[in-house]
């Protein structure tokens, strides 16, 4: 899966081609300006004589890195893995060294809270089968992780939640279920970091639905951060615990997803950080 079409791997120029053009289409779309896919594609064919189809899953490939970086990526180019090694160290190189870049992506990433859609505008999709470059970048000099960035945003993680309340409500009304839809509740902060899960609901003859919450502004395939509490509470309820994925909040159509049971079944779960004591003498 390294090679090119033609059975060689790419060339550190057709890979720095490659990654020149899609880091230009990056900063566009990261600047809301608009960009031509096809003929960037195109552009990168007529240098390296590459097919159309291989140029575009060196692109994927590209977005696999970044994603495995914690960094934003072009949306339009879903992470594909298997990625050639010279090309996974000149996206390193590139993205850790352009201070530029990543102004513009803390600028996007504390753009304001949109505010919480109706939850009429919710949709529920499939849960998304990801490829993961699961390859760690030695001495990894990551200047910002931007999946944490957002994951910590307080006002986004309240407006996920409140959006599904809305969302639980109106699901169990459309079922007749009046009175259980009057009792669901969102955790408060607090409560959530201790029990497990965000928002407490109901099924079809009143057992309960344990909901932990999480809401980005990205794509369906974008990572998002559980708590060692939540993966625990995942274990012991695993009938009962299900996880919402709202993303593209803040779009005219935002989404969701959900993933029932254990979250380290249902879910890759790759440690980010640990508490550590000096050891004994």
């Amino acid at each position: 899966m390294n090679r090119g079409e033609i059975g060689h791997f790419w060339s550190h120029d057709e890979i720095d081609v490659t990654v020149e053009s899609y880091f230009r289409m990056l900063r566009q779309e990261l600047t809301g300006k608009q960009y031509n896919k096809a003929e960037e594609n195109r552009r990168v064919q007529a240098v390296t004589g590459r097919s159309k189809g291989a140029v575009e899953f060196k692109h994927c490939n590209i977005s696999a890195v970044l994603q495995g970086l914690k960094s934003f990526y072009i949306e339009g180019y879903k992470p594909r893995a298997n990625v050639q090694g010279a090309l996974r160290e000149a996206v390193v190189q590139r993205w850790v060294h352009d201070s530029d870049l990543h102004g513009l992506m803390l600028k996007v990433a504390d753009e304001p809270i949109p505010d919480s859609p109706d939850c009429a505008a919710l949709k529920l999709v499939e849960a998304p089968t990801v490829e993961v470059d699961d390859y760690i970048v030695e001495g990894n000099a990551a200047p910002f992780d931007y999946v944490k960035i957002e994951a910590e945003k307080l006002g986004l993680k309240q407006a996920g939640k409140l959006a599904v309340v809305e969302f639980e409500q109106q699901r169990l009304r459309s079922l007749g279920l009046d009175r259980l839809a009057e009792r669901v509740e969102g955790m408060s902060p607090f409560d959530s970091h201790v029990v497990g899960y965000d928002v407490l609901s109901f099924d079809v003859g009143g057992r309960e639905r344990y909901i932990s919450v999480k809401t980005t502004r990205r794509v369906r395939e974008w990572p998002f951060l559980v708590g060692i509490n939540e993966v625990r509470f995942s274990r012991e309820e695993a009938e009962r615990y299900h996880l919402y994925r709202v993303f593209r909040f803040g779009a005219k159509q935002p989404e969701l997803y959900t993933i029932q049971g254990a979250l380290d079944n249902s879910c890759t779960l790759e440690p980010r950080l640990f508490e550590a004591r000096p050891r004994a003498v």
